[in-house]
């Protein structure tokens, strides 16, 4: 989470969906401390990852129009995105890895997605560890109307200049690098698949994703 009181913007990462070059971008206009959760005080209330609704909030209570900034957030497609979630969460959670190292195995991207909730408590974790909470969520559960400008991630590389010439910021010398994307081909059988189409379809509809062309998994 990036808040500019001069250029008059907060940027919001929306875990997992590939905008870490954009943040790095970003970063240098920051005039806000944001903190991580587990660090936040009265004095410090915004931590990273905070939703735009938990931010709008925090800024009615300190009196600040919320409004009057630029919210600006990134989508990335939950084809992608999810698999993504689901391979962080399986190289890092420690009892995933325990149970791997035990040869025990870990549930599949499928048995995992049935898990999860597009709201509520998403991608499970503990209560600090909100980017896989949010990581799962749906663009309206985790966004609202609290947002004004949503770029996807698969168009920064045309879109990101104009967005720094309207912020009035200026960027790294280097371009906005393409997202690294999961290898979701092998993650993703037909159940999993129907399963984002059902409760995702309102993101699918609203930025023009669709199921890719993949040799799915049996």
């Amino acid at each position: 989470m990036i808040i500019s009181h001069q250029h008059k913007f907060v940027y919001f990462d929306n875990p997992m969906a590939g905008a870490d070059e954009l943040r790095r971008h970003l970063a240098h206009a920051s005039d806000e401390l944001v903190v991580e959760f587990q660090q936040r005080t009265p004095d410090h209330p915004f931590y990273h990852h905070m939703t735009p609704i938990e931010a709008r909030r925090t800024f009615d209570m300190l009196n600040w129009n919320f409004s009057s900034y630029r919210r600006i957030t990134c989508v990335r497609n939950p084809f992608v995105r999810l698999p993504a979630a689901y391979l962080r969460i399986r190289s890092e959670d420690p009892i995933w890895r325990f149970r791997q190292r035990a040869g025990l195995g870990v549930p599949d991207f499928l048995h995992w997605l049935e898990e999860t909730r597009p709201d509520g408590v998403g991608g499970g974790g503990k209560i600090g560890q909100r980017w896989r909470r949010y990581a799962t969520w749906s663009m309206k559960s985790w966004a609202g109307d609290a947002i004004s400008t949503v770029l996807r991630v698969e168009d920064l590389q045309t879109r990101a200049d104009d967005l720094f010439a309207e912020l009035g910021v200026k960027r790294a010398t280097h371009r906005i690098a393409e997202s690294v994307y999961a290898d979701a081909s092998v993650l993703i059988c037909d159940a999993a698949a129907r399963l984002i189409e059902e409760r995702y379809a309102e993101d699918l509809r609203n930025f023009g994703y669709h199921r890719p062309e993949l040799t799915l998994a049996a």
